[in-house]
């Protein structure tokens, strides 16, 4: 089949199903603001020098989703500027910005040359410029994913586990995220699906912790991936649909492209041909507007096989050649070996035994190639590194814990020292008021008895100064009526004797000593009375 040929059906294809797709399904994102764009554009004509960078840092983000091509230009533009400032720093940030577009094209070989070299400057000026610590980071990192994306996966991994052991080392929490997911990813390529589940849920557990959403989703998304190929697509769609609750309405389009993807498996799994056909197509119109040959492979050669499974041999075979075609240039491994295998089975379902040979050999050669055996000792000596790297670091937490521990143990006795100290004053004191409240109770039970026995001698004594008293009264009445009556007596004498005498003079006296005996009889009487 000839290559207009081989053009022919996909346009077709295209053409048939671009007015069938719904909003709901695209969800794209609008294009970014135009007036922001204008704007930045005047400012950066009449700015100069190291004033262009900033602007021109906007601009690139600006076209970076909605115009990867344009993104790109700006991205030169920045890197020229760079050069001819011959700062290292700005060199290193637009070698990065510049193979960030060249991986949206899948210019992955490219982008890891250029990365390697903007790696080699940062190292070389590191420590006169410590802020390009961070760059190396993303180099690292970005390095990882185009090294993935070529299939080099031992290169890759080693790139990941670089950046991952810096970002540890800083605490960088967010960027451990985006490494745990990537590291993942690698082992979802090896089709390692547990050793990338395990890096995935990581990565999801972190992202819980620090409440992380971004990273999330695009987790949440590859997790539901690797349950796919794990034979359980129904856990994986509650993934990926928890991935777009997540963003809701306001999901970027590269979140949107890959969960529409991934869903698209999922239900070719299930064997959901229509309904993973229109999830395909919603992921490929995203990715042609992206311009993002990748997704447009991997979502071309999945349709072809879905028209396939429902009949149409020719529309899938062309499809699948499309995504051939678009893949082999761009070295994407990941396609050619599912594209080599499904026209190999498709041609010897057709007995057409010679195609079908040709394409199992394309197959087998590719994968000799890239899983190697240097590629397993690779792989396996990264591994070993790491988790030497890992058991080191562990070794290193358990002996700080251990002497977390003996710190411990040592402040824990000393406090109990001190509890000790303080019950032992404790007690003293409480010895030393329960004296005190018993010498105070004893005096007061003393005085009380002092008291009661001082109330009755008191109550004795006056009992006896009344008896005495009334003794006394009794006496003073018997010489009261003992002194009237002798008064009386001298009373009666003085009247005798006053008749009898007839001397005048005596019977004066005898007036006299009768009136006083009056007198006195008069005082006895008021006494008495």
């Amino acid at each position: 089949m000839n290559s207009l040929s081989n053009l022919f059906w996909p346009v077709c294809f295209l053409l048939c199903f671009h007015g069938s797709l719904s909003a709901q399904e695209i969800k794209i994102n609008q294009p970014p603001k135009t007036t922001k764009a204008d704007s930045l554009k005047d400012k950066l004509l009449t700015s100069s020098g190291r004033g262009k960078l900033e602007i021109i840092t906007e601009l690139n983000m600006i076209y970076r989703d909605a115009k990867p091509d344009i993104a790109l230009d700006y991205a030169n533009q920045y890197y020229s500027l760079a050069l001819n400032l011959a700062d290292s720093v700005e060199i290193v940030k637009g070698g990065r910005m510049i193979a960030y577009s060249l991986m949206d094209f899948a210019r992955n070989k490219e982008a890891v040359e250029l990365l390697n070299k903007s790696l080699g400057i940062a190292q070389r000026n590191l420590a006169k410029y410590p802020d390009l610590r961070n760059q190396i980071k993303s180099i690292l990192n970005n390095a990882g994913i185009a090294s993935m994306t070529l299939s080099n996966y031992d290169r890759a991994l080693d790139y990941q586990f670089q950046s991952l052991k810096l970002r540890e080392e800083d605490g960088d929490k967010g960027r451990i995220i985006n490494c745990l997911n990537n590291i993942g990813m690698i082992f979802y390529n090896l089709e390692d699906y547990d050793g990338a589940v395990k890096y995935l849920q990581r990565a999801e557990q972190l992202c819980q912790e620090v409440n992380e959403t971004q990273e999330r989703k695009r987790v949440l998304i590859n997790l539901g991936l690797c349950h796919v190929e794990l034979g359980d697509p129904k856990q994986a769609i509650i993934l990926i649909e928890k991935a777009f609750r997540i963003c809701g309405s306001q999901c970027s389009q590269a979140i949107i492209k890959e969960g529409q993807e991934a869903l698209g498996f999922a239900l070719l799994m299930q064997k959901e041909y229509l309904k993973a056909k229109a999830k395909f197509l919603a992921s490929l119109e995203i990715s042609k507007k992206q311009e993002d040959t990748r997704f447009m492979c991997e979502n071309l050669s999945s349709l072809g096989q879905i028209e396939i499974a429902l009949g149409n041999e020719a529309l899938g075979i062309s499809q699948l050649k499309y995504s051939l075609q678009l893949a082999e240039p761009r070295k994407l491994t990941k396609t050619r070996l599912f594209v080599y295998e499904e026209l190999s089975k498709v041609y010897k379902k057709q007995k057409d035994l010679k195609n079908s040979l040709f394409f199992l050999e394309r197959y087998n050669q590719l994968k000799d190639s890239v899983y190697s055996s240097a590629l397993i000792k690779n792989l396996a000596k990264i591994q070993s590194d790491f988790a030497e790297r890992e058991n080191i670091k562990t070794i290193k937490s358990k002996e700080q814990i251990l002497l977390l521990n003996e710190e411990l143990i040592k402040k824990q006795k000393l406090q109990t020292i001190l509890i000790a100290s303080v019950a032992a004053l404790l007690l003293i004191l409480t010895g030393v008021i329960y004296k005190f409240y018993r010498g105070k109770l004893l005096i007061s039970i003393k005085l009380d008895q002092k008291v009661k026995e001082r109330t009755e001698e008191l109550r004795q004594n006056n009992n006896r100064l009344v008896q005495a008293n009334e003794v006394q009264q009794s006496l003073l009445q018997k010489i009261g009526r003992d002194g009237q009556s002798i008064i009386s007596g001298i009373k009666g004498l003085c009247h005798m004797a006053q008749l009898e005498s007839e001397d005048h003079r005596v019977k004066e006296y005898f007036q006299k000593v009768d009136e006083n005996a009056n007198k006195l009889l008069g005082l006895y009487s008021k006494n008495h009375t």
